[in-house]
């Protein structure tokens, strides 16, 4: 589902006034709405605790399996690229010491 401008702006002073307690009686003079509808996409809150929860029981049941993937380490190209970096490395270090 797209949210439309309008729907983003009502969206971020909902929150702004349910965290900050600031009340919805009190309006910015002034609100601009960018929407970058192709961008990287954001990750929701309580990602980085899935993402542990899931690493830690793979390696818990299966400690032979690696898990590599945009949704682990991120969705960049720049991000996958370093993440295979990073776990090519981890895997050869493995099979020397072995």
């Amino acid at each position: 589902m797209l949210l439309t401008p309008e729907a983003v702006q009502e969206l971020a002073l909902d929150r702004i006034e349910r965290c900050l307690d600031i009340p919805t009686s009190v309006r910015p003079d002034a609100v601009t709405v960018s929407l970058a509808r192709h961008a990287i996409p954001q990750f929701p809150v309580g990602h980085v605790d899935a993402v542990q929860r899931i690493q830690s029981t793979t390696r818990q049941l299966l400690p032979r399996v690696h898990l590599l993937s945009p949704y682990l380490t991120g969705v960049s190209i720049n991000d996958c690229v370093k993440a295979a970096q990073h776990m090519s490395a981890q895997l050869l270090e493995r099979i020397v010491t072995h």
